[in-house]
């Protein structure tokens, strides 16, 4: 990530946009003033969507930087996505939006809509490709939608050189999510310590 711009300030984050134009990505600076965790911290196993973050137990490297998260957050110190995530946009490759639409509002109370997206960032692990988080971002105020652990979210595309390779596939998603789906240990329980 060097093109990314750091910044002293935790509550400014660097949004990065247009990342697959011929003239390279442009970066986008927010403030988030308020982080609510919301349903953020609750696992769900979306079988229909091949969906799941539980985790395996309390014993891996996963749930401690889930823990390590959430203690920034309730702490109010927002430099973890400068730190430890990037922010990306979320390009809709003609599935994306919708199942990731589905995934979010799969047994919680939101109702996200295809409008909502413009107001919905990816943050990337720079450490652990396969974390994403996903959160709202309007005006000064962040709300955690939803954490992926496995890279089950959106089905990845393989780009190179700023072009498409080849596109995701839900059938490569359903595999990877038969090796998950067994996990049972809620994310609520790092709210619970």
């Amino acid at each position: 990530m060097k093109n990314m711009l750091r910044f002293s300030n935790s509550n400014v984050i660097n949004v990065r946009q247009n990342r697959f134009s011929e003239n390279g990505p442009t970066f986008k600076l927010e403030n988030i003033n308020s982080f609510n965790i919301g349903d953020g911290f609750e696992s769900k196993n979306d079988k229909s969507d091949f969906f799941t973050n539980y985790l395996k137990s309390n014993r891996q490297k996963n749930y401690d930087q889930m823990e390590q998260l959430y203690n920034y957050i309730i702490n109010n110190d927002y430099s973890f996505i400068g730190k430890d995530y990037y922010c990306d946009e979320i390009y809709d490759n003609g599935m994306v939006f919708d199942r990731l639409i589905s995934i979010i509002n799969y047994k919680t109370n939101l109702n996200i809509k295809k409008k909502d997206m413009l107001h919905i960032y990816k943050l990337k692990n720079k450490n652990n490709r396969n974390i994403h988080i996903y959160i709202s971002l309007v005006k000064t105020r962040a709300e955690l939608l939803l954490i992926d652990l496995y890279h089950l979210s959106i089905p990845a595309d393989k780009w190179s050189n700023g072009r498409l390779v080849r596109r995701g596939s839900l059938r490569e998603t359903k595999k990877s999510y038969e090796k998950f789906k067994i996990f049972n240990y809620n994310l609520n329980n790092i709210r619970d310590c």
